[in-house]
């Protein structure tokens, strides 16, 4: 998957040098903007008090983390 398609990393991390003077680099690893965004869907569908399978969830929790980088990505359009 790509960094377009899975949003590029949640948490990057200062891996050291100076912003100011245009060597700053970003360490990046880790859970993905997409499995962030799934994860608080899944936390969400699994707070209520109707049972859904395992699979349910964490199908419908991807759908909703790629409607939200899909939204993220072509911005607000009133």
């Amino acid at each position: 998957m790509s960094y377009k398609e899975d949003g590029g990393f949640a948490f990057p991390v200062p891996a050291g040098g100076n912003a100011e003077q245009g060597n700053f680099h970003m360490q990046e690893y880790g859970v993905s903007v997409r499995d962030y965004f799934a994860c608080a869907a899944m936390q969400g569908m699994a707070s209520v008090a109707v049972v859904f399978s395992p699979e349910f969830i964490a199908n419908q929790a991807y759908a909703m983390a790629d409607a939200m980088l899909l939204e993220r990505d072509e911005g607000y359009k009133p």
